[in-house]
């Protein structure tokens, strides 16, 4: 979490929209586990990384279908 909020204020100082999200009680390979069916259940990384794939590629919504 330090890495990613130091991160997202020197982008913010820099003038770039950031968006970050936290998952309490959820550690960096636990967030890697969310994208894995049996934990998804855990935090809802898949789904906030698909919206954010949306924004800019019509193709996530391909991706999304993918791994429903």
């Amino acid at each position: 979490l330090k890495n990613t909020r130091e991160l997202a204020a020197a982008l913010k100082a820099a003038g770039t929209p950031v968006e970050t999200a936290e998952y309490p009680g959820v550690g960096h390979i636990g967030l890697v586990l969310t994208l894995s069916r049996p934990f998804r259940w855990r935090a809802p990384a898949l789904e906030k990384m698909i919206e954010f794939a949306g924004r800019f590629d019509a193709g996530a919504k391909t991706v999304a279908a993918c791994v429903r």
